[in-house]
């Protein structure tokens, strides 16, 4: 009856319809081509339920004004007013009421993982609320005081997709400048990945990011030219390689539709966060960290980091594998085209996992290794004195400072086995045909020769220090 209305100067969702326009002489020439149209098929309308001439309103339970879109406040007010549930009715009742609003609240799924054991229990278990629970619960309805406007969407203007992911959560922020420059949210995505979802490498769990947020926002922004952001360059070998293989060229493939381009986040860190327009991103980025995003997470369980080096021929693998507080083990393997010696190639190898670490946000960190010599130098209990490791020595210190509490110990080599097979399939020494299909990749060897000699204090085994001047210098 609308088809030729809708999108123009009218909304219409099954039997509720919204005439809007940016003047009072439009809206009166809209509202008598809308009565003229229902008159001629006639469309019986309840003046009780009708306003006209308004600058905001009610549509769908949500307030639309000149702002944007807001939740009605009667829909905060019956949250906020409730009480901690006692039985799990409660509970899902409670999150019935979130789940309405969730396209208005970041990482809904990482804000309500604490209430997943609740909602798993039989109907002979006990209910037993936990201060955890009762920190997510006030989070929630902190959150919801001050709720963010959701903007509508602007023609001929292009958007914005920020995706994200952690160990159990993945979620998304779809949003678009407005007429003054300023970016404003359209639409928050979240989800819990299920236990096998759970056990994906980092890179393919941000891959399944944006395939989920794109099939659920796909109304939204096929139609639109879409900058993805991430901190990750993953996302651009993915938009960009035309064949990939398993599920990840899957994704890939059903991607090919949308108007993708990728973008990475930390070019825009330094410059948009500290502007207005950035402030939804700077929130996003906090939201979807990995500590946040998992409501119980024990800071005094550190990831586990297992690391192995090997050398073959003219190349150098390295191998790591993290293991999670959740025990969920992440395996990475790389290689090195320079040489270098075996302490060198450990060194290496440790310095890489220990960024890996630092990137995934942890704090409490536990070391072990084959490696005695590197290990020990560490621990302090033998002294580092020769030139070409001095450097390692220093880098891997500054690296230790910024975690809160790090345990290394020493293992023996059958103990360190799975990580070691890495190394040796990085290093081109050992392969089986399902390995040698998988991408390994090519890092240079660190450059320690960019900045003029300075001198280091280096601790000698029985506490005391000396100074010694490196030819090669830390970069």
């Amino acid at each position: 009856m609308f088809h030729d209305f809708i999108e123009k100067f009218m909304q219409v969702y099954i039997d509720n319809i919204v005439v809007k326009s940016s003047s009072e002489d439009n809206h009166l020439n809209h509202l008598r081509k809308s009565f003229e149209r229902m008159r001629q098929y006639g469309l019986k309308m309840n003046p009780l339920k009708c306003a006209s001439g308004v600058c905001a309103g009610n549509f769908l339970a949500f307030v639309v004004n000149k702002k944007g879109i807001e939740i009605n406040h009667n829909k905060t007010k019956a949250i906020k007013e409730t009480k901690a549930p006692t039985t799990k009715k409660e509970l899902q009742s409670f999150l019935g009421k979130v789940n309405f609003l969730r396209r208005f609240i970041s990482n809904l799924s990482g804000r309500t993982q604490a209430f997943s054991p609740l909602l798993r229990l039989k109907n002979d278990d006990v209910f037993k609320w936990e201060p955890k629970h009762q920190k997510a619960f006030k989070k929630i309805k902190s959150y919801l005081t001050n709720p963010p406007i959701i903007s509508p969407l602007l023609k001929n203007k292009s958007m914005k997709l920020y995706i994200a992911a952690s160990e159990c959560t993945i979620g998304s922020m779809l949003t678009q400048e407005d007429e003054n420059g300023i970016e404003r949210a359209i639409y928050y995505l979240s989800r819990v990945l299920n236990d096998v979802g759970t056990r994906y490498r980092p890179s393919e769990k941000l891959c399944l990011c944006l395939y989920f947020s794109c099939t659920k926002l796909k109304h939204y922004i096929k139609p639109f030219d879409v900058y993805v952001y991430s901190n990750f360059d993953i996302i651009k070998h993915m938009l960009s390689k035309p064949i990939l293989h398993s599920r990840v060229g899957k994704w890939a493939l059903a991607l090919t539709e949308y108007s993708l381009t990728y973008q990475s986040l930390k070019a825009v860190k330094g410059q948009t966060l500290k502007a207005m327009k950035g402030q939804i991103v700077a929130d996003f980025i906090a939201d979807h960290s990995i500590v946040e995003a998992l409501p119980g997470f024990d800071n005094n369980k550190p990831r586990k980091l297992y690391f192995d080096g090997s050398s073959h021929k003219n190349d150098i693998g390295i191998g790591i594998i993290i293991i999670s507080p959740k025990n969920v083990p992440f395996k990475f393997k790389f290689r090195h085209n320079q040489l270098c010696s075996n302490n060198e190639a450990e060194y290496e190898d440790l310095i890489t996992g220990l960024e890996i670490l630092l990137e995934m946000g942890a704090k409490f960190a536990e070391i072990k290794g084959d490696s005695e010599l590197v290990l020990k130098q560490l621990t302090k209990e033998y002294k580092c004195a020769k030139e070409n490791l001095i450097m390692y020595y220093v880098a891997e210190n500054t690296l230790l400072k910024r975690f809160t509490h790090v345990e290394i110990q020493h293992i023996r080599r059958m103990e360190n086995q799975d990580v070691n097979d890495l190394a040796q399939i990085a290093s081109g020494y050992k392969a089986s045909t399902k390995e040698s299909q998988e991408a390994i990749k090519i890092r240079n060897k660190r450059n320690l020769k960019d900045v003029s000699p300075q001198k280091l204090l280096i601790p000698k085994l029985g506490g005391a220090a000396e100074t010694v001047t490196p030819r090669y210098p830390n970069n």
